[in-house]
């Protein structure tokens, strides 16, 4: 019987290596991922008008993938897509960003820290909230139609259509994504919990982006280490995500009173959000610390 860990012969076995497939071509990974991501726009647009949050929420993604796409694939694109272009995405991605703050307190954040017999004193905490959802809201609509954001998602589809990059996608993927690993372990160190919001924000964009890079790079690996390896990043940015919500929060309701809330409104949210954030934080570190010492499954 061979002891395990070892070839019938008995030398050492060797540990199996993830090779990295051809995959599509450069052009052809660009023009899919905008060809979907401007789709999913163009959707949702429509549920900004009405004032749907979940269709704020659908664009906004979709805005942020386009937007990463450009800048991971910026080497191969040179001047295809022009910066003002990209501008203009981030732009309108910022104004739904503010409306999306706003409409994360009042459906997600609040509903789940606030106990039932709280309602009565947090009401004009919630009240003023509502009014300032409205205006970003608004504001948001002025900034689509403003920065042209329909005509910037044909510019990007026409531009993405007359591309030509023939090599293959495995030739660049890893380096991609070798990069965003190390950003994301610079950005995060030991513990993204442990310096503030601002630090936390910071590792939770550098996880995104990843996150992105990796489902850009789908097909080209390993499909089972690279499904739980998507599937970790995944899970550790919703826990981080949830902190952020957090975080926001306390800025928003720091906005309130800065408007003359209700103090025993503005008291009695605030501490209910130091008290999940530190809750939360928790939950955080364990995977973050498990990721670290995870291998780089494209290598």
């Amino acid at each position: 019987m061979r002891t395990p860990g070892t070839e019938p012969d008995g030398t050492p076995q060797r540990a199996p290596r993830h090779r990295t497939r051809v995959g599509p071509r450069i052009a052809t990974a660009f023009r899919r991922i905008v060809r979907v991501n401007v789709a999913r726009a163009r959707d949702h647009l429509p549920d900004i008008e009405t004032g749907d949050a979940e269709g704020v929420h659908q664009t906004r993604v979709a805005l942020r993938r386009l937007r990463s796409a450009v800048v991971l694939f910026r080497p191969s694109l040179g001047g295809a897509v022009p910066k003002p272009l990209e501008t203009r995405l981030k732009t309108a991605a910022q104004a739904l960003g503010t409306a999306r703050d706003w409409d994360v307190l009042l459906e997600e954040t609040l509903p789940s820290l606030l106990r039932e017999r709280d309602r009565e004193i947090a009401a004009p905490l919630l009240d003023a909230a509502e009014v300032m959802r409205k205006h970003a809201r608004a504001a948001a609509k002025r900034a689509l139609t403003n920065k042209g954001l329909t005509g910037s998602l044909v510019q990007l589809e026409r531009a993405s259509g007359s591309f030509e990059d023939t090599s293959p996608l495995g030739d660049q993927a890893s380096d991609w994504l070798d990069r965003r690993w190390k950003t994301l372990r610079k950005r995060g160190g030991k513990d993204p919990t442990a310096h503030g919001a601002a630090s936390l924000h910071d590792a939770r964009i550098a996880l995104k982006k990843l996150r992105y890079a990796v489902e850009f790079t789908d097909g080209l690996y390993d499909r089972d280490t690279h499904a739980s390896f998507l599937q970790h990043l995944t899970e550790l940015q919703k826990s981080m995500g949830g902190l952020n919500d957090l975080a926001v929060a306390l800025e928003l309701i720091a906005k309130l009173r800065d408007d003359g809330v209700d103090t025993n409104a503005a008291d009695l949210v605030e501490k209910r959000i130091h008290r999940a954030y530190r809750d939360g934080a928790r939950q955080v570190r364990k995977p973050w610390r498990a990721l670290l010492r995870s291998a780089p499954h494209w290598r």
